[in-house]
């Protein structure tokens, strides 16, 4: 007795596989553009902060040069005022990460130069990774790149910088840090979102399309 096969169902499974394919495909080179755009984002938040300072001192102190690749929170700024580095044990929550994962990986204290290396490598990292998930997240809700990435660099801040971060014990209260600290946590984070976006819309549209 033959049995009937319905026409189209290989095609069909052949056309799902594909599709779905097609779907991981966008979403690994969103968050190749989304890392890329985290790189010039994290640098931007960099550049700001040395205006920051320049903008407030006219000039930039040897420890506040080594606080500019070490976030754009309240506490780098705070920090900075109150002449510290981050050469120096637990002066912003990046060093403070770095201490808790490599301190007891290694069995003994950082020393300042390694201090300050890890504290950057953790800034960099972080905003990479967040970069890479942003333009992954994007392939799949594209309302997320609205107003060309400065809600994505604020919500960020609101969330990450102001509420997190405290609560794990990284930075102090919100309420210990001035409006002018929070001000430039605000705008080193649109900044971030702002150039990352930008960079993974053109990486997007013209290098991994």
């Amino acid at each position: 007795m033959w049995k009937l096969i319905p026409l189209g169902r290989t095609s069909c499974g052949g056309n799902m596989e594909a599709s779905k394919t097609v779907r991981k495909q966008s979403i690994l080179r969103g968050a190749a553009a989304g890392a890329a755009g985290g790189v010039l984002g994290t640098l931007a938040m960099n550049a700001v902060s040395l205006a920051w300072t320049i903008g407030r001192r006219g000039a930039v102190p040897s420890n506040e040069a080594s606080l500019v690749e070490q976030g754009g929170r309240p506490d780098v700024e705070s920090a900075k005022k109150e002449g510290r580095s981050s050469y120096e044990r637990g002066a912003v929550a990046t060093t403070k990460i770095a201490e808790k994962i490599a301190e007891p990986a290694l069995g003994r204290t950082l020393s300042p130069q390694e201090r300050h290396k890890a504290g950057k490598f953790v800034h960099y990292s972080y905003g990479v990774l967040l970069g890479a998930a942003y333009g992954a997240a994007r392939e799949r809700v594209p309302a997320i790149s609205s107003g060309i990435g400065l809600p994505f660099g604020l919500i960020t801040w609101a969330v990450a910088v102001e509420l997190v971060l405290p609560k794990l014990g990284l930075m102090d209260s919100p309420r210990r840090y001035t409006a002018g600290e929070h001000g430039f946590s605000a705008v080193s984070h649109a900044a971030y979102g702002l150039v990352a976006e930008v960079t993974r819309r053109t990486l997007r549209a013209a290098v991994l399309p």
